[in-house]
């Protein structure tokens, strides 16, 4: 436990504080204070941001195709494409921001992975404010648009980390294979006897 203690300079007057510790301190400020008993990982970068493009992209040619069907007008359909560049844009921003390329332990990566929501929280309303002022959009159109896109690329993205996660902690190549001379406990290879 560390105690504060008032040292007073003989030439000024002035009170410093400094700080003593009884014993050595339990760790230094250079070294980590992370658990070391999780594994450390590195997030699949080209995948997650392939996850986010490949979903934006769907989304607003999926918006545009409904909305050809539906006889909207061209205004609504140009929407759906703004708001599939807006999404794709904060998406691979927030992927970036997160630096999946990093190896951390992998209860840093949920800090990490709501740091990238909350960056794409706020520029997908920002930019999406911006790209109405500066051309007039149909605002229903883009604001549904963008949430619906918005959505698909959150789920994309949580399918894509909950699987790497996933593989990393139990991977399946060792999934299915028996020892040999084993046999699957209630299967008609094994003897009553």
């Amino acid at each position: 436990m560390r105690m504060m203690t008032p040292k007073t300079r003989m030439t000024t007057g002035k009170t410093d504080l400094h700080f003593h510790a009884p014993g050595p301190l339990p760790f230094s400020m250079n070294q980590s204070i992370m658990p070391t008993s999780e594994p450390a990982i590195t997030l699949p970068t080209g995948l997650l941001i392939g996850a986010v493009l490949g979903t934006a992209v769907l989304a607003s040619s999926g918006w545009v195709v409904v909305t050809r069907l539906g006889g909207w007008a061209a205004d609504v359909q140009v929407a759906g494409l703004a708001a599939g560049a807006v999404v794709a844009l904060t998406g691979v921003l927030g992927t970036l921001v997160m630096k999946p390329w990093r190896a951390r332990p992998i209860s840093w990566w949920t800090t990490m992975c709501m740091v990238g929501m909350v960056t794409r929280l706020i520029l997908t309303p920002a930019l999406t404010f911006v790209l109405y002022s500066a051309v007039s959009l149909n605002a229903a159109a883009l604001s549904l648009s963008v949430a619906l896109a918005y959505l698909l690329v959150v789920v994309a993205e949580a399918a894509v980390l909950a699987g790497h996660v996933g593989q990393t902690l139990y991977p399946r190549a060792d999934r299915g294979k028996l020892a040999p001379g084993s046999s699957v406990p209630g299967s008609s290879t094994q003897s009553n006897t």
